[in-house]
């Protein structure tokens, strides 16, 4: 009679053992089955395959036995796709397909669909071991198949909790907002510390249509209060074209009696027209009561829709919430027809706006390239009254490109070219190229370089500013002049006087023909090379030295000729 059971291998074993020496977990993933060939035979620990595979697929479920922790639990569910095979021997392989674990199953037919029946059928494995701590018992969720019976009983379990939860939700549900019908609220809270309320203020409540007014719009904070409140104001025609509105922005820092940390306004939208009768003054503090203020041109009284966004941390007993709630506008006669400093400059969007004129104001921040496609078109910056403007305009179409250009006042400052070339206009008003600029102050170097090298001391035609700065401070330490030598190409003794200093070296050149010096009578110096005499030492006494000049012993041949020195110090 054939003996059920499990049996671990000893790739098992080992795997087991290494994981308890490293601290690391032995994966199960798949679980596979065989028929035996035929038979049941008993399993050794030697086996790396089941004797005659017939299916395999992912582990279902892996757990620790509740009532034994040496013992893992392993099911998997044969769809009812798979069949037409006998179970008879089972195994269980990690990640790598190493087999783990193998047993023999009691012998059970898996039909196939073809043969007009078929099933789930669900494997139960158990593993026995001394530590099964160290297999991992992640398995992963998409790869998990359960029973139809398992499911059917958690969908049950599902629709009875949602029936119940339901029922408890359904007085909550017919007392709340409701989509497409009207909901008769004016206040709402999201959250502890965020609610919202519309007050609608009539053009019948304004008091005069002869002076300023301020409209007071009052959050009533009993403590202190740290957060936004953000003002949306809508106006429609009603006494004065004042169409559109404003939302503005006010960012409170934790105020209470002993004052205020933080008050900033930023108007993110306002519309021209609203502007122009409505200015936004900011936000005053009474005590613990926020009190936003707008004033009113005279001539307007228009309805308006004011809506309150109250986000932050109120530390008295009412709470934003309730804050919000007994939030209050109401308006007050100023007495004067210019109060307020009326009328006044209109104020504008901090941030970009657009009106149908195709006018953009504010500040345009971005963190992505702006593109501007077309024919010929231009960025341009423009005083108010448009007296004074400059533009960026790119002169090019699909065919042609004429250079990107800079225009001050109708007149063109600078053009990029599409060869590279730059043109720019100088205070004469003439057009040049940078390029011919470049070549001047490149000319202009290169000759005073020269310069530096005929007072010299050598500078190359393109060394450095700092180079030609550091060779014009040493010319002090060098006296450069221009002598003349009589001589029948006998030996003529010549001496320069009214030196600074004592030389150290003299360098001879002569103009049109050459030198020859005493005791060197073998050696010619032409126009294009120096004869260089140093301390007069082994030159024959051709070359003496003294506070102020040098004598020269040189002969130069038939008749008169020029020659240059350079004195060194």
């Amino acid at each position: 009679m054939a003996q059920y059971g499990t049996l671990i291998t000893n790739i098992g074993l080992a795997q087991i053992a290494n994981a308890q020496i490293t601290q690391t977990k032995v994966g199960l993933e798949y679980i596979a089955l065989g028929d035996g060939n035929g038979a049941h035979y008993v399993p050794k620990q030697n086996q790396t395959a089941l004797v005659h595979e017939v299916w395999r697929g992912p582990i279902a479920e892996l757990s620790i036995d509740p009532t034994n922790s040496n013992r893992i639990i392993i099911d998997a569910v044969i769809p009812v796709t798979a069949g037409g095979f006998t179970i008879r021997e089972i195994g269980i392989f990690d990640e790598k397909n190493n087999l783990i674990a193998i047993g023999q199953y009691p012998e059970k037919y898996k039909p196939q669909l073809s043969e007009g029946v078929s099933e789930e059928t669900l494997i139960h494995f158990v593993i026995e071991t001394n530590n099964a701590d160290v297999v991992k018992l992640t398995i992963d969720p998409t790869v998990i198949i359960a029973s139809r019976n398992y499911v059917d009983g958690k969908v049950a379990q599902v629709q009875t909790a949602l029936t119940e939860h339901s029922e408890q939700m359904k007085p909550k549900v017919d007392n709340s907002w409701q989509k497409g019908v009207k909901n008769d609220v004016s206040v709402m809270n999201l959250s502890d510390h965020y609610a919202e309320k519309v007050i609608f203020f009539p053009n019948s409540s304004w008091k005069s249509n002869t002076n300023v007014e301020v409209l007071s719009i009052t959050i009533p904070f009993d403590g202190r209060f740290s957060g936004t409140v953000k003002l949306a104001i809508t106006t429609y025609w009603g006494g004065s074209e004042s169409h559109g509105g404003a939302t503005a922005l006010f960012q409170v820092g934790s105020y209470d009696s002993s004052g205020v940390k933080l008050n900033n306004m930023t108007i993110e939208t306002i519309s021209t027209t609203f502007a122009r009768d409505y200015y936004i003054s900011g936000a005053v503090f009474n005590g613990t009561n926020m009190i936003i203020e707008v004033r009113k041109a005279p001539s307007a009284s228009n309805p308006m829709t004011v809506s309150l966004a109250v986000q932050g941390y109120a530390t008295g007993a009412k709470g934003v919430f309730t804050a919000t709630n007994e939030a209050t506008v109401t308006s007050m006669d100023t007495g004067s027809p210019t109060a307020g400093g009326y009328p006044w400059t209109a104020q504008t969007s901090s941030f970009v706006t657009k009106n149908g004129s195709n006018v953009i104001t504010g500040l345009l921040v971005t963190k992505e390239d702006v593109v501007i496609e077309g024919g010929v078109r231009s960025l341009v910056f423009r005083t108010p009254n448009q007296s004074h403007y400059s533009l960026m305009r790119f002169n090019a179409n699909n065919e042609n490109d004429l250079g990107f250009e800079f225009i001050r006042n109708g007149v063109l400052a600078m053009s990029l070219l599409k060869d590279g070339s730059i043109l720019v206009r100088g205070n004469d008003g003439i057009l040049f190229n940078l390029a011919d600029l470049k070549s001047s102050v490149s000319d202009g170097k290169a000759a005073v370089n020269q310069a530096v090298t005929d007072m010299g001391v050598y500078t190359a035609p393109d060394a450095s500013y700092a180079t030609t700065a550091a060779n014009i401070r040493n010319l002090s330490n060098i006296k450069a002049g221009t002598g003349t030598i009589t001589s029948d190409n006998l030996r003529t003794t010549f001496a320069v006087s009214g030196l600074p200093f004592k030389p150290r070296a003299i360098m001879l050149q002569a103009r049109n023909a050459n030198i020859q010096a005493k005791g060197m009578y073998n050696e010619q110096f032409t126009a294009s090379e120096f004869l260089i005499l140093i301390n007069g030492n082994g030159m024959n006494n051709t070359f003496s030295v003294f506070n102020g000049g040098f004598n020269v012993s040189a002969a130069y041949p038939n008749g008169t000729g020029l020659f240059d020195y350079w004195a060194i110090k």
